[in-house]
């Protein structure tokens, strides 16, 4: 049975491109205006989802909205994305997107979370107005620490920003922080190949990397070659650049990593890691 642990909705009413006109959301900018969205505008649903999850024997996962800075569309975001968990069986665990405008209220929100549905928190700093070495966020980050929940913390690549969520804000974070759970999707901007380096290795044990990199999946061949056992398949559904599940899990098959070592990363790490081990394949 194969683990996803980068999954995406949107609640009914936030898949029209007429949703929040005018807006000067990221979110908006990065959805509705994105030339792609009509072809993933489908695929943003739970049918959609569960169908794909079919085909592809993705027996379970982790599933998230989108970062919204208005908090009563984040609310409704949030409430979609517990009721499909809550509906899952177990299949599906969350992760809860708070606003950042106020980081006590965030952590009082998280404070409250069941941890039977919310596996923990998803931020992209950036899309909501903070850094994540911000030292106003530390009354979140505290909760989230002290609750053993993951922190799964967007991160771009080099080639993608010089000055927003950037890998060595990451490591800034997890250096400082070395108690807090993190997923970093994205292969972490690549930082994770940095663990070559026994400085930074220490600093990133407590990292676990989602290898949602579908445009250049041969990077995760090279992240096993340092630490396979810090890895966990996620293909960034529909966000990916080829909007499915399919091509990156034939990609993964494709990179002649030993058994062992792809076990580990499609099922094996995050049946641990994510409390999704006695779920079978359906």
């Amino acid at each position: 049975m194969i683990i996803d642990a980068e999954l995406h909705l949107l609640h009914p009413e936030a898949l029209s491109p007429a949703f929040h006109p005018g807006s000067a959301e990221p979110v908006t900018k990065a959805l509705y205006e994105h030339s792609d969205f009509p072809a993933i505008q489908d695929k943003l649903t739970v049918e959609a989802l569960r169908a794909s999850m079919r085909r592809n024997g993705v027996g379970a996962g982790v599933i998230m909205g989108m970062p919204w800075r208005d908090w009563g569309i984040q609310r409704d975001n949030n409430r979609f994305v517990e009721a499909t968990a809550r509906a899952s069986g177990g299949r599906l665990k969350a992760l809860y997107i708070p606003t950042l405008d106020d980081p006590q209220q965030a952590a009082r929100e998280v404070e409250g979370l069941d941890g039977g549905v919310y596996l923990g928190v998803k931020l992209i700093p950036s899309w909501q107005g903070r850094a994540i070495d911000d030292e106003a966020l530390a009354p979140l980050i505290r909760v989230v620490e002290a609750r053993g929940m993951f922190l799964m913390i967007h991160t771009d690549h080099p080639t993608q920003s010089l000055d927003g969520d950037t890998p060595y804000r990451l490591l800034r974070f997890v250096t400082a922080n070395p108690a807090v759970r993190v997923l970093a999707p994205h292969l972490g901007g690549l930082l994770c190949l940095y663990a070559l380096r026994p400085g930074i290795a220490k600093a990133l044990g407590n990292v676990t990397f989602v290898t949602s990199v579908s445009a250049t999946m041969r990077m995760v061949r090279f992240a096993a070659e340092v630490n396979p056992a810090n890895i966990v398949f996620g293909s960034d559904f529909p966000f990916n650049h080829c909007h499915d599940q399919e091509t990156v899990l034939r990609e993964l098959r494709g990179l002649a990593l030993p058994p062992e070592v792809e076990r580990m990363i499609l099922r094996d790490t995050a049946a641990r890691l994510l409390g999704f081990e006695g779920i079978e394949e359906e």
